[in-house]
């Protein structure tokens, strides 16, 4: 009896281990024929055809996507501004968004190194280690989201104190922060999935993600603030809500309407090997981002002291500065997906062409920045009566 329970238990366990083993198979199998099915139907653009003419294509549409990021942040300002008073714009925009910029930057500067690598396993055709980054990249937005978030909604107060936040402001930078941190998972998700998209050469989509929930952020910031009466509170919670649509759609996106990547949530996991090849990439550029928002938390916890006036004509200004800056970032991603795509097959008239570009791009700031400084002394000189 015992020798024919064991029996059955063997013959058990192998017809299980057979179906496992089978299901493993057929899932290779499946993603091998969307991987070999989109590299028959897709032509990959930005490893094709007319080098600049691509390259501005893919340019614009992330242009355009920054400036709505950009429109989707000021929105709040903009609202409780005029509607709420010069002291919840400080809250919303002053030691509150320098901190939150901080965070997110840096993160942003870590996704690089996905962006790069999946470029380049795109570009290369590898469909291995494509669905090896693929799903690392997201399981380190989401641990990397739910860890930063927990750490920001514990230690908002501390900071926004260590920034010299005036008392009356406190309360309401607190929670503004605290809500915003909450929600860092889908921030964080949607950077990350954006990143992806961007790095196979699609930058409308992420595009048109964005104009949905900007729009969506605009009405529920105006029913929050103006119908509700929420004041910050209701910025904060229509935030959250714009960002978590965010990260649902991209996520969608690369699940099932991405021709040559498929996301599997059951297979988001962190491939050690990969991982350690992103934060190389992706750790300096993270560090490099920070750099420009620790400056300005230096900056602006030396200015709250000057009062509520002052934070909020600074938290106004910030949101025209990033307007200038909105540009290079999109050339840098633009010229990050293109040398990426062009390194994995080894193209090496399109990598030098970006080489030649990147220069002329940085001369170009150069003499356009000149510019503007000798327009702008040469306008106040005028008005002194020095200039001669």
């Amino acid at each position: 009896m015992e020798k024919e329970y064991s029996v059955k238990n063997k013959i058990f366990h192998t017809q299980d281990l057979c179906l496992r083993t089978n299901l493993r198979c057929a899932e290779s199998c499946a993603r091998m024929e969307i991987f070999m099915s989109a590299k028959d139907t897709m032509e990959n653009k930005i490893t094709e055809g007319v080098i600049w003419k691509q390259l501005l294509l893919f340019f614009f549409p992330i242009l355009v996507g920054t400036f709505f990021q950009q429109l989707y942040n000021t929105v709040d300002a903009v609202i409780v501004g005029r509607f709420v008073g010069k002291e919840a714009l400080s809250c919303v925009s002053g030691s509150s968004g320098q901190i939150i910029n901080l965070v997110v930057g840096f993160f942003t500067g870590l996704s690089a190194g996905a962006t790069v690598m999946i470029s380049q396993h795109f570009g290369a055709k590898n469909e291995e280690q494509l669905h090896k980054a693929l799903h690392t990249a997201y399981a380190f937005a989401i641990t990397g989201g739910i860890i930063a978030g927990v750490i920001g909604v514990v230690m908002t107060r501390m900071v926004l104190k260590w920034m010299n936040t005036p008392e009356n402001l406190l309360p309401d930078s607190t929670l503004y922060v605290r809500i915003y941190f909450a929600g860092l998972l889908f921030i964080f998700v949607y950077n990350m999935g954006a990143a992806i998209l961007r790095a196979i050469g699609d930058s409308k989509r992420p595009l048109y993600f964005l104009i949905i929930c900007c729009i969506v952020n605009i009405i529920l910031d105006l029913v929050l603030v103006l119908g509700f009466k929420m004041g910050v509170l209701g910025v904060a919670v229509a935030t959250l809500i714009a960002q978590g649509i965010s990260a649902v759609l991209v996520s969608v996106a690369l699940m099932y309407h991405t021709a040559g990547l498929k996301l599997i949530p059951r297979e988001i996991r962190i491939h050690k090997s990969v991982l350690k090849n992103m934060l190389a990439i992706g750790l300096p550029t993270g560090i490099e981002s920070s750099m420009y928002s620790i400056s300005n938390v230096i900056v602006q916890a030396a200015l709250n002291g000057f009062g509520v006036d002052t934070m909020a004509a600074w938290a106004a200004f910030g949101k025209i500065d990033s307007l200038f800056w909105m540009i290079n970032s999109a050339f840098g991603i633009a010229a990050t997906t293109f040398v990426g795509q062009n390194f994995g097959p080894q193209r090496n008239k399109g990598m030098s062409w970006h080489g030649t570009c990147n220069c002329d791009s940085s001369e170009c700031d150069l003499n356009v920045g000149g510019k503007i400084f000798i327009w702008h002394i040469y306008h106040r000189c005028e008005c002194s009566g020095n200039w001669s």
